[in-house]
């Protein structure tokens, strides 16, 4: 009860002078939509007649308010088993569109196959990677827990094959804490596909790709992901991810021999 009376969601004091989501709601039911919310909840919501919203043509999304919770009921800390160390260094601000558009890395979705005609109940050469074989723990790759494996002549493309220096990120999770987990690929792998709910991170300068995937495991970077939280299942668009501001170290020399370092 004190977590919703602390959010914005309820009036459960029924302060008049203080309405909260569930009084706007209440109130557009009752016909009044001139009442605009002010301070905190202003920036989260707005008040509008429908023919407004079809005549100013915005994008106007109706969000989950369960995410404004999150950040209450969920401790956020960043992933990575030796801490946030990429804080130390003095970084500039990019987002990975930006890299995008400059070529200097690459974002692929996961594979979609059909279950019925290419999946096989026996080991093949062609697997497919899922967030199970993430380890949340360590950020590597583990082939303990069970693999998808598709026919032998499975139609094999570069971009969904996992590659050397490829962050791999898991998109959609029943779980929170596993949503935006990512993982670093240390090697070539032959024949191994990312799934549907992964998308792929592949960076032109090694050096570049690690400092992304430590920035991803940020606490920075997971208070964007727990803002993902959903009903039952939590999405991350990496439409999405790509327009988030991060931070990079500017000397990647020496963040990567700080890497080695702590790795050793």
């Amino acid at each position: 009860m004190s977590l919703l009376k602390d959010s914005l969601l309820y009036n459960v004091e029924n302060e008049q002078s203080n309405p909260k989501l569930a009084d706007f709601i209440r109130m557009a039911f009752q016909g009044d939509i001139g009442t605009q919310p002010e301070g905190e909840l202003a920036k989260h919501l707005c008040v509008m007649d429908l023919v407004d919203v079809y005549q100013t043509g915005g994008d106007y999304i109706i969000k989950n308010p369960s995410s404004l919770l999150a950040e209450k009921t969920i401790r956020i800390e960043s992933i990575s088993p030796h801490g946030d160390f990429i804080d130390d260094f003095e970084s500039r601000e990019l987002t990975l569109g930006e890299l995008v558009s400059k070529g200097e890395v690459i974002i692929g979705s996961g594979l979609i196959y059909s279950k019925t005609d290419d999946e096989v109940p026996q080991e093949t050469q062609v697997r497919v990677l899922t967030a199970s074989n993430m380890s949340l723990r360590t950020g590597r790759l583990e082939f303990g827990s069970k693999m998808i494996h598709l026919r032998e002549d499975y139609p094999i493309a570069s971009n969904y094959t996992v590659q050397e220096s490829d962050i791999i990120i898991c998109t959609s999770s029943g779980s929170l804490r596993h949503l935006g987990k990512v993982s670093w690929a240390s090697q070539n792998y032959t024949g191994l596909l990312i799934g549907g709910f992964l998308s792929l991170i592949r960076a032109k300068d090694r050096r570049l790709g690690l400092a992304i995937y430590y920035r991803l495991m940020s606490k920075q970077f997971r208070d964007f992901v727990f803002s993902k939280k959903g009903q039952n299942i939590n999405n991350l668009k990496m439409s999405e991810v790509q327009k988030v501001q991060i931070c990079i170290p500017k000397d990647l020399d020496s963040f990567c021999k700080r890497v080695d370092e702590i790795c050793k």
